[in-house]
């Protein structure tokens, strides 16, 4: 079954699941959804 679609891949916060498939080797397609800033001074205005 697949995980829900907001339950956290490999314990990585803020990624939505978008779709996966394989057995052994598993490719997941995610989405970030958490806020994006600059990394130097944490401003919102990118």
């Amino acid at each position: 079954m697949p995980p829900s679609g907001h339950e956290s891949i490999i314990g990585l916060p803020n990624y939505k699941i978008i779709s996966y498939q394989g057995t052994k080797c598993v490719e997941i397609t995610a989405e970030y959804t958490g806020l994006i800033g600059c990394i130097h001074c944490g401003s919102m205005n990118l």
